[in-house]
């Protein structure tokens, strides 16, 4: 491994919507519970255990998107390859 995914998976991630999984049902159609997610991020880190761990952050961090203001969540949500990074710790 050389540290890094391939843009194959990547482009994998964004046909499959896996950045996505917990986008809000009211901005997206395919909006997951958290149960089912963790059998997709688990598949995800069997390919590739960088890009399981990369999808399980940027599609977790999306459960935030309930809390945001709606027009500004969809606008950003919007886009099929947008993905997050962060911490729900205030110092994370």
């Amino acid at each position: 491994m050389a540290g890094t995914f391939t843009p194959e998976l990547l482009k994998l991630a964004e046909r499959k919507k896996l950045f996505h999984l917990s986008v809000t049902k009211s901005m997206c159609d395919h909006e997951m519970p958290v149960p089912e997610q963790l059998h997709i991020y688990e598949d995800a880190a069997r390919l590739d255990g960088s890009f399981g761990w990369t999808v399980i952050l940027g599609a977790g961090a999306w459960l935030f998107s309930g809390f945001m203001n709606q027009a500004f969540a969809r606008e950003i949500f919007s886009d099929p390859a947008a993905c997050t990074a962060g911490s729900g710790y205030p110092a994370g």
